[in-house]
């Protein structure tokens, strides 16, 4: 995942907005712009600091729409569907009695 400081730019300045002009509160913002996934403290300090501050948690990151999660690789995928495809055959052996 890659942060973006251009992003955190334009989000401090539509917070700022939205509070100042809009006339918003920062619980306001946090609860029905991001569904109370992100605390109202955290979008202030973000908006306070012009970008420059960001939390540490992805998932917060993510919300705020601020990192991208990688690609997954070929590779990936492709061990993703091996292992699913080996636990549909053992669930299918359990079911049929020829578990060890």
């Amino acid at each position: 995942m890659r942060e973006s400081t251009d992003r955190a730019l334009l989000l401090a300045q539509h917070l700022l907005s939205e509070n100042r002009i809009g006339g918003r509160s920062w619980r306001e913002i946090a609860l029905k712009d991001y569904h109370d996934r992100v605390h109202f403290v955290t979008l202030n300090r973000i908006a306070l600091s012009n970008g420059k501050w960001l939390p540490k948690d992805r998932k917060t990151l993510r919300a705020l729409g601020l990192v991208e999660p990688k690609p997954r690789t070929e590779i990936q995928k492709a061990i993703s569907r091996m292992v699913r495809q080996t636990n549909k055959d053992v669930l299918a052996n359990r079911k049929d009695g020829n578990h060890k």
